[in-house]
């Protein structure tokens, strides 16, 4: 999902940190630039959004940016660790008669609440779409697969039939506003079906 790719995005920003000279005075410039291409790669995921203005304050607002960006990358981890958590507690707690839930895609986010559903004794199945093109839902259901909770991997074109089979519907987000979300296409039609 968003965040998993913005993590992973992290991970690479705070090696190179650890392995870029400190006193180069192209180094503004390089992360300004890292942080534009950032922007490019998909500009609808507010995780990498978010990660890009983190390089773009980091390259604009200190003498030594790469200290800067390592202690501000190390502190989005951390935040993110804590978030992940309190989603999966908070999920748990409000998801207390679900047995049988329906996924689109993958998220690991979502990933992290099914997990702590499961380990509360309380979701039975998950059915979880291919997510195409890519197929980023396989897996998902690999992973829950590997948790040891049952799943049911479903084409994509079949999962808004299968809703009325699931107790919820749980999704991840790219970006979240207000009063809407962003998500893979499709998405609308399972939430529409769901509070029906």
């Amino acid at each position: 999902g968003a965040a998993e790719i913005a993590d992973r995005a992290a991970a690479l920003l705070a090696e190179y940190c650890r392995q870029e000279r400190p006193d180069d005075l192209r180094l503004p410039y390089g992360l300004a630039e890292l942080a534009e291409t950032t922007l490019t790669v998909q500009p609808s995921l507010a995780p990498l959004l978010n990660l890009a203005n983190l390089v773009q304050l980091a390259a604009e607002r200190d003498k030594n940016p790469l200290r800067r960006l390592a202690t501000e990358l190390e502190k989005r981890r951390r935040q993110r660790e804590q978030a992940k958590a309190r989603i999966a507690h908070e999920f748990t707690r409000r998801a207390r008669r679900f047995r049988r839930l329906l996924t689109y895609s993958y998220s690991s986010t979502v990933l992290a609440a099914l997990a702590a559903a499961h380990g509360s004794n309380r979701l039975e199945e998950v059915l979880v779409s291919e997510g195409r093109p890519l197929n980023e839902g396989r897996l998902l259901a690999e992973r829950l697969a590997g948790l040891g909770i049952r799943v049911t991997l479903v084409v994509d074109a079949a999962l808004a039939a299968r809703v009325e089979a699931a107790d919820a519907v749980v999704v991840g987000t790219d970006a979240v506003f207000g009063d809407a979300y962003v998500n893979k296409v499709g998405t609308r039609l399972l939430q529409e079906r769901a509070r029906k």
